[in-house]
């Protein structure tokens, strides 16, 4: 009897409930996040759902203005391991703490495709860091400078100092 419900079962069709799929959807929790440069790091999570099967390895691109190693740094590959479905998996991102005044720089990472079809996207396939500079611009222009260098000449050399220099160096030591 055994044996008729085994074949049996082997050619009743696989259902599926509506709204559930077998393969798995994966998409960033966040479309945007921001991160100062003292913050040291970010947490990048990624959702996957709707799932049954074995797990899943999603090597996410990095673009954008951000330099790798100058203004962060994440493993290369930069990947996302999901033993199983229905769990969110999230890596940290380094933020690069330099001492250099610049603009903001974004990352965008991306989430790959499926070449086989294996996977589909889910709403957030991209994300979008932005990395706000702490750096403060206190550096005095070029031409203070070509200007303090010629009064710092003049006054070792013992040459009598015009006014402006005389008070640049008392600001200056």
């Amino acid at each position: 009897m055994f044996k008729y419900l085994i074949i049996f079962l082997e050619f009743i069709p696989l259902i599926v409930a509506p709204g559930h799929s077998l393969i798995p959807t994966f998409s960033f929790e966040a479309a945007m996040l921001s991160v100062s440069e003292g913050d040291n790091s970010v947490e990048v999570c990624i959702s996957a759902h709707d799932g049954n099967s074995p797990p899943y390895v999603l090597n996410v691109s990095t673009d954008g203005d951000a330099a790798l190693h100058s203004d962060y740094v994440v493993p290369d590959p930069f990947d996302f391991t999901f033993p199983v479905t229905d769990i969110s998996v999230c890596n940290n991102v380094t933020i690069v703490n330099d001492r250099l005044s610049e603009k903001n720089e974004t990352l965008i990472l991306t989430i790959p495709s499926s070449s086989s079809g294996s996977y589909e996207l889910g709403s957030i396939t991209t994300l979008t860091i932005t990395i706000v500079d702490d750096d403060v611009t206190d550096c005095p222009s070029c031409k203070d400078r070509l200007f303090l260098f010629v009064c710092k000449n003049k006054e070792m050399r013992g040459d009598l100092l015009p006014l402006p220099c005389s008070s640049l160096l008392a600001e200056n030591p």
